[in-house]
């Protein structure tokens, strides 16, 4: 593949029907079996959706799934990003800073003052990415208990 230039990256905000679009990058991806599909179809496109999508000649090649949470005692407003997904044959090309700047972007409009990443700890590179971008180790503790469904 040539060279992707920058400028021909297009970031929006994910709708309702970049559903499919979003499947297709999740299969690229390589990841066999996930939530995903629950994931996107319960609130893309609704004003709790914080979401944004990469294409290239519309066609998608990345997106960073995030929604606006409310969490904790006393209740804290920030936006929780879930995911951050580039087709890896468009990796390497600034597609996920363009999509994690316009999420920063956006969320300074809506006067959301905290954004909050997931990363598994093992992900090193995702962490390094994450920590390029300015975030840091948060104060709160994730505790998971696992439960046999």
């Amino acid at each position: 593949m040539s060279e992707v230039k920058t400028e021909t990256v297009k970031v929006r905000h994910v709708m309702h029907y970049d559903i499919d679009s979003i499947l297709s990058l999740h299969k690229r991806i390589g990841v066999k079996q996930s939530n995903i599909a629950y994931m996107i179809s319960s609130g893309f496109g609704g004003p709790m959706d914080f979401s944004f999508i990469a294409e290239i000649d519309r066609k998608a090649v990345g997106v960073v799934i995030a929604h606006l949470m409310y969490l904790y005692i006393p209740i804290t407003e920030l936006c929780l990003i879930n995911g951050i997904m580039v087709d890896p044959a468009y990796q390497r090309y600034h597609i996920g800073s363009k999509m994690v700047d316009e999420l920063i972007k956006f969320c300074r409009i809506q006067n959301i003052s905290v954004i909050r990443a997931l990363a598994e700890d093992t992900n090193k590179e995702l962490n390094e990415f994450i920590q390029f971008h300015g975030f840091k180790k948060s104060h709160i503790v994730n505790w998971d208990k696992n439960l046999e469904v």
